[in-house]
């Protein structure tokens, strides 16, 4: 399980079989690395990881230079990001959303804690 966006893939947990054969999801090296880490540089480590998307990263720019941008906006760097795959509108809307509250978290981040 993951953040996806296009090809862009963020790995916090993987799935694995208890020792009873009951299916368990485990968070991966990543994330107890990043969680690890003391508070300052586990949310700079996770902003990071998130701006490495593209369409986050640019609706992101976007926000801090013009404020919040419209759906339409959002849609342009979802559409940008699709590399020529074709998505139902309901999975667009979807990843809109997801870039909207990716960018809205990072926006909201205090310039120093």
């Amino acid at each position: 399980m993951g953040a996806t966006l296009g090809c862009n893939r963020i790995e916090f947990v993987r799935p694995v079989n208890g020792a009873d054969g009951v299916p368990l999801r485990i968070a991966t090296e990543k994330a107890r690395e990043i969680f690890s880490l003391p508070y300052k540089d586990k949310y700079l480590s996770l902003a990071k990881l998130i701006l490495s998307i593209p369409g986050v990263a640019n609706l992101y720019l976007e926000w801090s230079k013009n404020g919040r941008p419209s759906e339409t906006t959002a849609r342009r760097f979802v559409e940008v990001s699709k590399d020529g795959q074709s998505y139902s509108e309901s999975t667009v809307h979807r990843r809109i959303q997801t870039i909207m509250s990716w960018a809205s978290w990072l926006i909201s981040l205090p310039d120093s804690p």
